[in-house]
């Protein structure tokens, strides 16, 4: 695990490669690091290296399911590092990103005010918000203003993704609002079993008959392990973001 500050005393960490075969956040991180006086407070985390090297999601077992951490796996005892790393930082940002066909979608296990707090700096009329059991080993259920950014794969290849995740990181520090409200909260509580049959054409957070519900990360290859398609979610009231 890697570990770069931008200032003393940092508020803001940004953790990259969780998992080994995204390399997206890495990318965020280099560019945070070119020019660090645009970014005062943040803490940089390149977390799996090891998966990195070798080219996989993960060694052992999957880092974001083995949180707050063990001493029996390469991740179970990197997860103990990583909360170690962002101790003390108000938000905790997670980049990720998924086979799933999308552009971006924030996700988070709580809604507390410092989460409402760096939504109102993010710019996405969706959001996933993840219920229990689901989500219990992830960074973001263990950490304070923790929110896990997830970005399409195509998109993250794109110039406007680096832009978007950087502008996103300034409008935190300092503060600024560029939403009020959520329009679109979708409410993890379950997920789709291979077996079942979705409409013809499902696509993500666009509500499926079959399922009485929306379709989440749909075609995300790492649950194929799991033997789940993806995740169900309902859709409720719009979140007004408190200050």
């Amino acid at each position: 695990m890697t570990i770069q500050d931008t200032s003393p005393h940092p508020t803001i960490a940004i953790v990259a490669c969780q998992h080994g075969n995204e390399l997206f956040g890495k990318e965020i991180v280099d560019a945070i690091l070119e020019t660090p006086e645009q970014f005062p407070g943040v803490r940089t985390v390149i977390a799996n290296e090891l998966a990195i090297e070798r080219g996989v999601r993960f060694v052992d077992e999957d880092l974001n399911r083995a949180f707050p951490g063990n001493d029996d796996t390469h991740e179970g005892r990197l997860a103990k590092e990583v909360l170690q790393a962002v101790k003390g930082c108000d938000v905790v940002l997670d980049i990720h990103t998924t086979f799933a066909d999308l552009t971006f979608i924030p996700i988070v296990t709580s809604i507390t005010p410092d989460v409402q707090a760096v939504l109102r700096s993010m710019t996405s009329d969706n959001l996933m918000y993840v219920q229990k059991p689901y989500g219990t080993g992830a960074l973001v259920s263990h950490v304070r203003g923790g929110i896990s950014p997830e970005y399409g794969r195509k998109y993250a290849n794109t110039p406007q993704a680096v832009k978007e995740v950087l502008e996103t990181i300034t409008n935190i520090i300092a503060g600024n609002v560029v939403q009020e409200k959520i329009e679109n909260m979708f409410y993890v509580d379950s997920v789709i079993s291979m077996d079942v049959d979705l409409e013809e054409g499902a696509q993500n957070f666009v509500y499926d008959r079959n399922i009485d519900g929306y379709p989440c990360l749909l075609k995300e290859k790492a649950y194929e392990a799991a033997a789940y398609q993806c995740l169900k979610a309902s859709k409720v009231e719009p979140l007004e973001l408190s200050s």
